[in-house]
């Protein structure tokens, strides 16, 4: 029985939510914050501070909110948050729709339209301009980043790079002079024939400047344009340096791997040989990984998409995992200013964060019939952007392809 303050209605109302269904009340937002109640008589109620339950979900599957970073406060799931910008409808289908983005030096995002053939540019306002790649108009743009690489005069770079799935191909764009701005073909050696018909995949800059490309179909790493090619032991998917200056990629659906790059630390591992492996099974049977990126840590963080699980492994091996929601599917994850990983989930809807010590907290993506979130990077602007390929109706696999930005705002530094 409820006695003094505690009597009012509205004590009342939050716990018949609460022992509810509260995720269907009150969407993402604290329970006691929703309907203005104390967080001492919070405690009192038995209900939990600071907490954030998933959309639908109830509080059996909620993530604890890490309380010296809320975005956005009580309110961090409002929709005025969020703000999308719709990309020219493509003639492809679901999963074929909207994939990597990056932040150019341009103070704008780059990204891939996987089935239009295109490449996007999205400055701050929200203005967007596509480029076709004029390559081969049947393969889809997968990933894009920029490097000072590219060797040819007339170009001098910084260039945005692009994977084409299917090709023995990856494009090149000049983005400094807009005269030159136009997509140009970038050929991988034409004397090498084990390329042809390759699905080049991830790509990253890797310690020594040159691009660092997954070509998974025929197993082996490309560096451009230093030319080296090395065997990989599965199939190669998405790259990215790590804090040891070795590449990290991910092999297959279930393994991580290390490849030793020039200036690669933990000389144990490779014996300074460039190019020589390392692999890491992932201890969840067939995780599906999705993508890979360095966390402030000095740790490797990658997304376990059918196992709906985040991963972390340290540069000297050490494996550990984290789990999501059931069905969240985690695809694109980056490391945020804030020093936490974000990452989305496109089977939720929502947009998570982790932080490195393994707290987690989910945001809802405030759009029907679904967003699909895919990949995500940090902006110019500081706030983190990214990609979703959408449905134009709840059972319509035919896609509505977005590019989002969920704008978040950092703890103040304590005086």
């Amino acid at each position: 029985m409820l006695i003094g303050p505690y009597a009012d209605p509205k004590y009342k109302f939050l716990l018949n939510q609460f022992k509810g269904d509260w995720g269907n009340f009150h969407q993402g937002m604290d329970p006691c914050d929703a309907v203005g109640i104390g967080d001492a008589a919070c405690r009192v109620l038995k209900i939990p501070v600071g907490s954030e339950y998933q959309l639908n979900s109830g509080p059996s599957l909620s993530h604890e909110r890490d309380r010296d970073f809320m975005v956005g406060g009580a309110q961090w799931n409002a929709a005025s948050r969020f703000t999308g910008w719709r990309v020219d409808q493509s003639p492809g289908w679901f999963f074929g729709g909207i994939g990597g983005i990056t932040a150019g030096p341009d103070k704008a995002m780059w990204f891939a339209e996987m089935s239009s053939g295109k490449v996007g540019r999205i400055t701050m306002n929200g203005e967007i301009t596509e480029y076709p790649h004029n390559l081969m108009r049947e393969k889809g743009v997968i990933d894009v980043a920029f490097c000072s690489c590219y060797p040819i005069p007339s170009f001098p770079g910084p260039g945005l790079f692009f994977t084409l799935w299917g090709a023995d191909r990856m494009g090149y764009m000049e983005i400094t002079r807009p005269e030159q701005r136009v997509v140009q073909p970038l050929g991988l050696p034409p004397d090498r024939p084990e390329l042809a018909d390759e699905a080049p995949s991830g790509l990253a800059v890797g310690p020594d400047g040159y691009l660092w490309i997954s070509l998974t179909r025929r197993k082996k790493i490309y560096v451009y344009p230093y030319g080296g090619l090395y065997v990989t032991p599965d199939q190669p998917g998405a790259i990215t340096k790590g804090a040891d200056n070795a590449m990290w990629f991910l092999d297959g659906l279930t393994k991580i791997g290390r490849m030793a790059a020039p200036q690669s630390t933990w000389s144990d591992c490779c014996h300074g040989e460039t190019g020589t492996v390392v692999e890491f099974p992932v201890p969840t049977p067939n995780p599906g990984l999705t993508d890979i990126a360095a966390g402030a840590d000095g740790a490797l963080w990658f997304t376990e998409q059918r196992a709906s699980k985040i991963g972390r492994i340290t540069t000297d091996g050490k494996l550990s995992e984290f789990n999501l929601g059931k069905d969240t599917c985690p695809a694109g994850i980056t490391g945020g200013p804030d020093g936490a990983l974000w990452f989305a989930e496109s089977c939720a809807n929502k947009i998570g964060r982790i932080m490195t010590e393994g707290s987690i907290s989910e945001i809802p993506i405030p759009n029907a019939p679904g967003g699909h979130p895919w990949k995500i990077a940090v902006g110019p602007d500081g706030n983190l952007w990214f990609t979703e390929s959408g449905q134009t109706g709840p059972n319509d696999p035919k896609i509505d392809p977005k590019v989002e930005r969920l704008q978040i705002t950092l703890p103040k530094a304590a005086n």
